[in-house]
């Protein structure tokens, strides 16, 4: 997946795919697993069969009911595992409640990142310099820090982001009196020179303060793609000794929130109470083909400030140098709002050999912009098969009398509009009933479903299968 021409960054990458499929998941037991229960597992082993150290483990559990529907839920391991290391975990804790008791469990490792605290070449303390410490420690009312200079530099041939600084805070006596974090999201390219200055911190207890230190007390390495993706002013860098022609292999590294463009949109649909579907011209100004384009939409009112947010997902390829028309699912309109504005935040880039980069295709980079058209044609998104089983689970319900009820969960992170459940007696007659908006990663309970006209005559309900459902 990675296109872009830098060897440092792809070592690092390629040292991370190979070993991540020797980080495993060797034993579990569960301690607690009733439906309505906070999971808690009596142990889970990882075993470390690679030949780098892993950190921040994120296991993924995948939990399946009687009727073999599928649940998934993370839980994050905050430790480190050694190469070729064996760790076992007690009372391992997940932040849910069980939506029903498994009959199946499977865990499996997501996630990891690499722990390079042991390699002085990586590692972040040993890259990452403080420099120019000016401040003034206010012990009045405010208890504040404040910094005329703070600055850091990477001395490395590695990118970081995510950068966090320990502010510790003595007294005449150099006794610790208080610790303070200073996190900056802002990336850092190998060379490069970040100053926080000026910058004012509060402190917790400041009265006998007399004198600070700061150390790095975490950055994750990130690639020079990451870098400039996150606003990294590479181009302005010289690091010529590192990466040679850097303007000429800026164009061959694929960065969504850059290579396409939001030209104009319009509203096709915003009626209150019905879907809202806004139609995007989109531009392609890049060598590669984008798939599975994240949008995420900002609800604004009058003041400018944002009331809502949705996301919402276009799985078909924009190819590359292409204008397309492409029609977005914002939801139900079922709150007020003045404007929107709309981001794209990731996009899977496909390198396309045959484009050619059109250097005489005028663009408006302008945005947002103000939608003001209303139309009221209303188009749906239908699920499938697979996204319906995945993400639609039937918690509880009630068919024994007339008047029923359903309880259900959308594990989706949208909408989902309408929800087609079949129901067949023991005389084979069958009835679909409509449920209306399930919100994302939510549950509703829809009370009052009318089921007289197959209970009758002393027959019972055997089967209830969900058919249909709308996005």
């Amino acid at each position: 997946m990675c296109f872009y021409n830098y060897a440092y960054s792809n070592e690092i990458e390629d040292l991370y795919r190979k070993n991540i499929s020797n980080l495993k998941v060797s034993d579990f037991e569960w301690k607690t697993s009733l439906q309505s229960t906070q999971p808690i597992f009596k142990l889970i082993e990882i075993k470390n069969n690679s030949d780098i150290s892993f950190k921040d483990i994120e296991l993924e559990i995948q939990i399946y009911n009687d009727r073999d529907v599928l649940y998934k839920f993370p839980i994050i391991i905050n430790d480190s595992i050694k190469k070729s290391e064996s760790k076992k975990y007690e009372n391992v804790t997940g932040n849910i409640l069980l939506p029903f008791t498994p009959i199946r469990t499977e865990v499996a490792i997501k996630n990891a990142k690499i722990d390079f605290s042991s390699s002085a070449e990586f590692d972040p303390a040993k890259n990452i310099i403080i420099q120019d410490v000016e401040y003034i420690i206010d012990s009045s009312a405010s208890k504040t820090i404040s910094f005329q200079k703070l600055s850091y530099k990477n001395i490395s041939r590695s990118f970081y982001g995510d950068i966090r600084l320990l502010v510790s805070v003595f007294d005449q006596n150099n006794n610790l009196i208080s610790e303070e974090l200073i996190s900056n999201n802002q990336p850092i390219s190998p060379g490069e020179t970040i100053s926080l200055a000026p910058l004012t911190i509060g402190v917790s207890n400041s009265s006998n303060a007399t004198s600070i230190s700061i150390t790095l007390m975490d950055a994750n390495i990130i690639s020079p793609k990451t870098y400039m993706s996150s606003g990294g002013k590479m181009k302005n860098i010289k690091i010529e000794d590192i990466y040679q022609d850097i303007d000429s292999k800026y164009d061959e590294i694929p960065i969504a929130s850059d290579d396409l463009r939001i030209l104009d949109f319009n509203w096709k649909s915003k009626a209150r109470n019905t879907q809202g579907i806004i139609i995007l011209d989109l531009f392609n100004d890049s060598l590669f083909d984008y798939s599975d384009i994240i949008f995420e939409i900002y609800f604004l009112n009058q003041r400018g400030n944002t009331v809502n947010k949705r996301r919402f997902k276009h799985n078909p390829t924009i190819e590359a140098t292409k204008k397309t028309k492409i029609s977005v699912n914002a939801g139900i309109m079922d709150f007020d709002f003045s404007n929107i504005q709309i981001a794209i935040k990731s996009a899977e880039p496909k390198i396309n050999l045959k484009a050619k980069k059109l250097n005489n295709v005028k663009t408006d980079r302008e945005s947002p912009k103000t939608i003001k058209d209303v139309t009221r044609k209303v188009i749906k998104q239908e699920m499938t098969a697979s996204e319906i089983t995945e993400s639609i689970i039937i918690l509880d319900y009630d068919i024994s009398s007339n008047i029923g009820f359903f309880r259900l969960m959308n594990l989706l992170d949208e909408d989902i509009s309408e929800v087609y459940i079949k129901l067949e007696n023991t005389s084979n007659k069958e009835k679909i009933i409509k449920l209306k908006m399930l919100r994302a990663r939510a549950e509703k309970k829809y009370l009052g479903i009318d089921l007289e006209d197959l209970l009758g005559g002393g027959d019972k309900i055997i089967s209830i299968t969900i058919t249909k459902a709308f996005k």
